[in-house]
């Protein structure tokens, strides 16, 4: 269970009830995450969906200063597998 802001998430039954869509991400093979800050409650999310894209599949994601990116790295390092994974500011994603 996940204590999100106002309410309780049982991650564990809302997979379950979402399997069908997270297995139709073994063909991804590029995730790009713009302006999230990857809190801790998000880790089993993003940790669902890196076990099930393209072992070939990279990351891409945006970050605003420095220290954002610190954090970022931070909090990805708690759910990167072996996939390759790139930090970018985001005006990059802007051209």
């Amino acid at each position: 269970l996940i204590y999100n802001d106002k309410k309780l998430i049982n991650v564990g039954a809302w997979f379950y009830k979402n399997q069908t869509k997270f297995d139709q991400y073994n063909s991804v093979e590029k995730v790009i995450i713009l302006g999230h800050s990857l809190g801790d409650c998000d880790i089993p999310y993003f940790q669902e969906i890196e076990k099930r894209i393209s072992s070939r599949a990279t990351f891409e994601i945006s970050y605003y200063d420095d220290s954002n990116k610190q954090n970022l790295q931070n909090q990805f390092s708690k759910f990167k597998g072996n996939h390759a994974v790139y930090f970018k500011k985001i005006k990059e994603f802007c051209k």
